[in-house]
């Protein structure tokens, strides 16, 4: 059954609506995305209100139970066409990626960023084909994506590649009324390798100590971030000049503020540490 066949269910004003169908991607083996999936799906409320399509290695959901000891409702297929939701259980699409013995826990693992890859990529390709109507995805672990072979500087630059997408991608975060969107973002590993090396006479051991270094990298870093400030305060602008003097009593302009903050140059032996930990 794909997304366009979903089955209706009462909407709200107690018509018919038609239940979304969610691809819910496993996340990293070795985090904790496992068994925030098994917590997750067995929440009854949750299994109500989407026809859920997990994209997962069967053995790692099973992984995933043995440490809550929950066991959701699942049905597992092997086939996306093979997908039932009558009675409202979930479908595991299983897709062979990884054995968790191969993705030690707590470990940065090749092996389960690259399972997140094709689990994570087979998810954007059923959408793209119609079988579901949008993507949910536990925790993964950029580091361990990026050895594996991301080439992209996040998951959602690369799903847009993926997607033959060459607008512009953001991320917007929305639970329970609170939204947040990101200024700033993640300096992959890898990018900070490439700007060490390209840097040339200015790395340390180059005429250069290892706090000049660090000073100057996060000098790079701040003026990124004031490159953002005009564009987001002209946007607070426009927002207000549209709010006229004829408005409504109960209508309210919010000011919004921008602020810059100091950044600071990471210290200790720990510079070469990756940011991108488990999200």
């Amino acid at each position: 059954m794909n997304a366009q066949e979903a089955q209706p269910v009462p909407g709200p004003d107690g018509g018919a609506a038609v239940k979304p169908t969610i691809a819910l991607v496993q996340g990293d083996a070795a985090g904790v995305g496992p068994e925030l999936m098994t917590r997750l799906l067995d929440l009854e409320d949750v299994r109500e209100r989407a026809n859920i399509l997990v994209v997962s290695d069967a053995r790692v959901f099973r992984a995933g139970c043995e440490v809550t000891g929950l066991e959701p409702p699942i049905r597992e297929i092997v086939a996306v066409a093979d997908a039932d939701y009558a009675g409202g259980a979930p479908n595991l699409l299983d897709v062979p990626a990884v054995d968790p013995a191969q993705a030690p826990r707590g470990k940065v693992s090749v092996a389960a960023g690259a399972a997140v890859l094709k689990w994570f990529g087979r998810a954007l390709d059923l959408a793209m084909d119609g079988w579901v109507d949008g993507i949910c995805f536990m925790p993964f672990n950029k580091q361990a994506m990026h050895k594996a072979g991301l080439d992209a500087e996040d998951e959602l630059q690369w799903a847009r590649a993926r997607l033959g997408y060459d607008g512009r991608a953001s991320e917007f975060n929305v639970v329970d009324g609170m939204c947040n969107a990101r200024v700033t973002s993640h300096v992959p590993e890898w990018r900070r390798g490439l700007e060490h090396h390209q840097r040339g006479p200015d790395r340390p051991g180059k005429g250069r100590s290892v706090a000049d270094h660090r000073q100057r990298r996060c000098d790079g870093v701040q003026a990124d971030v004031l490159e953002r400030v005009p564009d987001a305060v002209r946007s607070v602008e426009e927002r207000q000049e549209r709010h006229t003097e004829d408005d409504e009593p109960h209508q309210r302009v919010v000011e919004q503020r921008v602020e810059l903050v100091e950044v600071h140059a990471p210290g200790g032996d720990d510079e070469a540490r990756d940011d991108d930990q488990h999200r």
